[in-house]
């Protein structure tokens, strides 16, 4: 599993980091994101641009790993923190979505697996709440491509 986030906000700068019931948006989803019952691992993923330094912060608050990669190369950078972390499959779930609901990620990961898809994601969610499945090989092969 990935939780993915960045800093670089237009509408919203370091909105991952806005207080909420006293503590920062990020440490509740990735809170959020550990009790989903099908998720192997969480790994925080961000771009090694200085300002996304301060995310590390939240991975150690939160006892998980913190991966940095490329800044413009976003797909490479999901690639490589599934290989160094051995996950074949990817959840992304982005600071943009901090009401992402561990029951949906469950219930979406069983419906991948069910069906083999490539790409599965719950259209019917109000923003904020989604997440994402994608087997590393097919990020894989959207990155040759």
């Amino acid at each position: 599993m990935e939780s993915s986030s960045r800093l670089k906000s237009a509408r919203l700068p370091k909105k991952a980091l806005l207080p909420i019931v006293g503590k920062p948006m990020i440490d509740h989803l990735i809170e959020r994101v550990k009790t989903a019952k099908l998720v192997d691992g969480v790994v925080l993923c961000t771009s090694t641009h200085p300002d996304d330094t301060i995310l590390e912060g939240a991975a150690q608050r939160n006892n998980i790993p913190f991966f940095r990669g490329s800044e413009e190369d976003v797909l490479g950078r999901f690639i490589a923190a599934a290989e160094q972390h051995h996950f074949d499959i990817v959840v992304r779930v982005t600071g943009d979505n901090p009401l992402t609901d561990p029951e949906h990620i469950d219930k979406l990961i069983e419906s991948h697996l069910q069906t083999g898809a490539d790409f599965s994601k719950i259209e019917q969610l109000p923003l904020g709440c989604n997440s994402e499945v994608i087997p590393l090989t097919t990020l894989k092969k959207a990155h040759e491509l």
